[in-house]
């Protein structure tokens, strides 16, 4: 058996589907991580108090 067909990826749709899902899940962790807090920071939260920016931003990305 095959490691694609033990990984369940035998089909050429099912390779595509994973591929879209890790390179989804990469640009997700990207942007959660390094540009939405910047953009929260200055535009969604700038006239909050910080608890509660801080308070939606977990919210936000959660």
């Amino acid at each position: 058996m095959s490691l694609l067909a033990r990984l369940g990826l035998h089909r050429p749709e099912l390779r595509a589907w994973a591929m879209y899902d890790w390179a989804n899940s990469a640009f997700q962790s990207t942007v959660i991580t390094a540009v939405f807090p910047d953009f929260f920071a200055s535009v969604a939260a700038a006239d909050l108090p910080p608890s509660v920016a801080t308070a939606r931003f977990a919210w936000a990305t959660t």
